[in-house]
Parts: structure tokens; sequence; C-alpha cells
């Protein structure tokens, strides 16, 4: 454990580090990936309505309808694909993080070290010189 003086000098960097956190545990590419398969989910049921209102239905208003359908499946595919790349992103941010941490980590301890075996000796005559 440092001392009064080591303590006090690092006392910002642990609050550096406090403030970049520990990340979130699962990482929010998960719940990104999770929401590519729901869209995918509602875009395939969508697709199926589509080819069903081909099939059953006939005129103007089914016209409409499937065209509107397929923009719902298009866009589904737009939405999924900018998700993805968010997700991309997200990990990328994440890895940095992690990276940042234990590099922050690794300084603080090293300077504890240091400035703990400094303090040790600063009531020793000639220390300051």
């Amino acid at each position: 454990m440092p001392g009064a003086l080591t303590a006090a000098l690092s006392a910002p960097l642990h609050r550096l580090l406090a403030l970049l956190g520990p990340g979130p545990a699962a990482g929010p590419a998960s719940s990104l990936t999770a929401l590519q398969d729901r869209l995918d989910t509602v875009a395939q049921a969508a697709a199926r309505t589509v080819t069903h209102l081909h099939s059953d239905w006939a005129g103007a208003g089914a016209a409409a309808a499937a065209e509107r359908l397929e923009r719902a499946v298009t866009l589904a595919g737009e939405l999924r694909a900018r998700i993805a790349a968010l997700g991309a992103a997200a990990e990328n941010a994440a890895a940095s993080v992690s990276d940042v941490r234990a590099a922050l980590e690794r300084l603080i301890a090293d300077f504890e070290a240091r400035a703990g075996a400094l303090e040790t000796r600063l009531d020793a005559p000639g220390t300051a010189e």
C-alpha cells in the first residue's frame, strides 16, 4: 500500500482510471448483433407476406401493399447494415478502452512503485539534494 504522499500524488491518475471505467462486460456489439437478428426475422416475415400478397390478392391495393412491404424489407436491410457498422465501431472502441485501461493501470503501478521507493527515503539526509 502506498504511503500518504504517494497516494496523494497518484490520486489524479486513479480518478482518471475511474472516469475511464471498466467498459461493458459483454460489450454493446452483442446487443447490436441481437438487434440485427431481429431485423432479419422481421424482413423475412415481410418478404413472405409479399409473396402471399402476390398469390392471394390482386389489384391496385395489393400492388401498393406489396410495394410498401418491399420498401420495408429494403429499409430493414439498410438499417441492418448500419447497425453492423455501428457494432464494428463499438467493438473497436471497446478494444481501445481496454488497451488504454491496461496501459494506465501499468503506469499507475509503476509510478506508485517508484514514488513509494522514494517516499521511504525522503527523511534521509541528502535526499533532496
